[in-house]
């Protein structure tokens, strides 16, 4: 993936690149904020379709994360 990134990067025009993501994978700034996740908690609460596939894909990215760095 970081291969086809640097190449469309280097293209000297308009690219597309073809990605499958996860659909179950909420947008997440770099850093996240505590009225983010108010915010995230409130809309999973409210019966956000496929919040549980949601939350533990946001929760199982953290740890993944954090085990990571060290």
């Amino acid at each position: 993936m970081e291969k086809t990134i640097s190449q469309a990067l280097k293209f000297p025009g308009p690219v597309i690149v073809d990605v499958y993501v996860d659909p179950y994978e909420p947008p997440i700034p770099p850093e996240i904020h505590l009225n983010y996740l108010q915010n995230i908690t409130k809309s999973i609460a409210k019966g956000q379709p496929h919040g549980a596939k949601i939350a533990m894909s946001m929760i199982s990215n953290k740890v993944r994360e954090t085990i990571t760095k060290k």
